[in-house]
């Protein structure tokens, strides 16, 4: 559980920075390793946005548009969660996905036909359970937003602050 201060009338707001693991320790971080899995993804160049489960994600440039397909409730491509990440945190940490026997399930390959390859995501991530909605300027958020009690605050490679429910955190990383 984070232990920071509640949101107030002039909460603070976190923004990517460097962090340093005894800061982020005594705040209540543990780092966390992905569960390997497949993640399709494909690159986006100009504006993208994506509406995700915490907030509306936006942006400009080169990134990666990263999509979840593992999810045996979704049945079209459209409802695929997915997510962008900056395309040089992507080269940093993904790699390709490369398991002998792996065959795309229905969902994986429609999106290979959209140009999305397989990879997986090879990093962990710092992370702290909320115990009180916090501030968050993640780097696709065009103002900051409440990330709730319940959710999960992750701290990513580059320090980026970003947030993500408990179901989808959990299904993605273990200690």
């Amino acid at each position: 559980m984070l232990l920071m201060k509640p949101m107030s009338e002039n909460p603070p707001i976190l923004r990517q920075r460097r962090w340093t693991t005894k800061e982020l320790l005594s705040l209540g971080f543990q780092y966390y390793n992905r569960i390997p899995a497949v993640v399709m993804a494909r690159p986006h160049f100009g504006k993208f946005e994506i509406d995700s489960q915490l907030e509306k994600l936006t942006g400009e440039g080169e990134y990666m548009i990263c999509y979840d397909a593992r999810h045996a409730s979704v049945h079209h491509v459209e409802q695929v969660p997915s997510w962008p990440v900056r395309a040089d945190i992507f080269d940093k940490t993904y790699a390709r996905w490369n398991v002998d026997g792996w065959q795309p399930n229905s969902l994986e390959a429609q999106l290979s036909l959209q140009g999305c390859q397989p990879y997986t995501k090879v990093s962990g991530v710092w992370a702290a359970r909320l115990r009180e909605a916090v501030l968050v300027q993640s780097l696709e958020s065009a103002t900051p937003v409440a990330i709730p009690s319940g959710a999960w605050l992750v701290i990513g490679t580059d320090g980026e602050p970003y947030g993500m429910e408990h179901n989808e955190f959990k299904g993605r990383y273990t200690r």
